[in-house]
C-alpha cells in the first residue's frame, strides 16, 4: 500500500508455469486486476514458466489527452531477478528478453517487461516494498534468492495482526510448536503397531542362538508366519504394551522436526 497516494500496489514473488491458473483463481478474490512488479528467486520453470502469462495482469495507460480514441499501451512490469536468471530467461523466453538489436522491430502481444538485476545483501524497492535479496540453498547445488522485506502497515481495518504485539506473536509460535509436535506425536503412535510388526516381520527367516551356558551355536527359524500370526503372539506375550516398545524414544525423534515445520508454515 502506498500512503502517499492511497493506491494498492501488488506484487508477486515467482511465476511459475502454473501461475495463470491460479491467478485466475485467486487474484479476484481479492479484488487484484493487475500486477505492479514481480520478484524472481532463482531460473528454474517453477519460478518463472509464467512470465508470458504476465500480459494478461498488467495496468494499461493512454495517452496523455487520456483520448480512448487510441488504442492503449500495456504498461511494463517491472521484474527483480539475479543476472544468472535473467540469462537463463534470454535463452528460454529470447521474445520477452530480446538483447538490443536493430532486427527486434516486430511487435508482438508478449509481456512489457523490464528487467532489473539484484545482488545479494543489496537493498532493493519493489513497487514500494523494500527488500534484501539472501542466498539460499535451492537442492544440493544450487544458489537462488530468498528476500527479507517487511509489509507496511495496511489501511484495512480488518487486518488485525497490525495490532499484534512481541509477545502475542511469540505466544502464538509456542502454541503452533505445541500443536505441531502433538499431531506429529499423535499421528506415529497410532501407526506405531503396524510399524513394529512390520519391522518384526521384515526380521531374517533364520537367525543363529548362541547358548551363553554350553557355547552352543543353534539355527532357530524365524517366529511370525504371518502379520496375524505376530499380532496373536505379541499380544499373548507381551500384552498391549508390546505393541508400543520404542514408541517414546520414536515420538522424541519425530516431534521437535514437525513442531518446527508447523512453525515455519503457519
Amino acid at each position: 500500500n502506498d500512503d502517499s497516494v492511497q493506491e494498492q500496489r501488488n506484487v508477486v514473488i515467482d511465476v511459475g508455469k502454473t501461475f495463470r491458473e491460479h491467478a485466475l483463481r485467486w487474484m479476484p478474490q481479492s479484488g487484484i486486476t493487475s500486477l505492479d512488479a514481480v520478484v524472481l528467486t532463482h531460473e528454474h520453470m517453477d519460478a518463472m514458466g509464467g512470465l508470458d502469462d504476465l500480459r494478461g495482469f498488467q495496468r494499461f495507460t493512454y495517452a496523455s489527452n487520456k483520448s480512448r480514441k487510441q488504442p492503449p499501451k500495456r504498461k511494463a512490469i517491472p521484474i527483480y531477478l539475479s543476472s544468472n536468471c535473467l540469462a537463463n530467461i534470454q535463452i528460454t523466453f529470447p521474445y520477452l528478453a530480446p538483447k538490443p538489436s536493430p532486427l527486434v522491430t516486430q511487435k508482438r502481444d508478449v509481456s512489457a517487461l523490464v528487467y532489473h538485476t539484484v545482488e545479494h545483501f543489496q537493498p532493493f524497492t519493489a513497487a514500494g516494498i523494500q527488500m534484501i535479496p539472501l542466498p539460499v540453498m535451492h537442492g544440493e547445488d544450487m544458489v537462488c534468492n530468498g528476500y527479507a522485506f517487511t509489509v507496511p502497515p495496511s489501511n484495512n481495518n480488518n487486518n488485525n495482526n497490525n495490532n499484534k504485539t512481541m509477545m502475542d506473536s511469540l505466544r502464538d509460535s509456542f502454541g503452533f510448536l505445541a500443536m505441531g509436535a502433538l499431531s506429529k506425536v499423535l499421528a506415529s503412535s497410532v501407526t506405531y503397531p503396524i510399524q513394529l510388526m512390520k519391522s518384526r516381520l521384515q526380521q531374517r527367516k533364520q537367525g543363529i542362538e548362541i547358548c551363553t551356558m554350553t557355547g552352543e551355536i543353534k539355527v532357530v527359524k524365524r517366529q511370525y508366519s504371518g502379520i496375524m500370526d505376530c499380532a496373536s503372539k505379541i499380544w499373548k506375550r507381551e500384552g498391549i504394551l508390546g505393541f508400543f516398545k520404542g514408541c517414546l524414544p520414536n515420538a522424541i525423534r519425530v516431534a521437535p522436526s514437525a513442531a518446527i515445520t508447523f512453525v515455519v508454515y503457519e
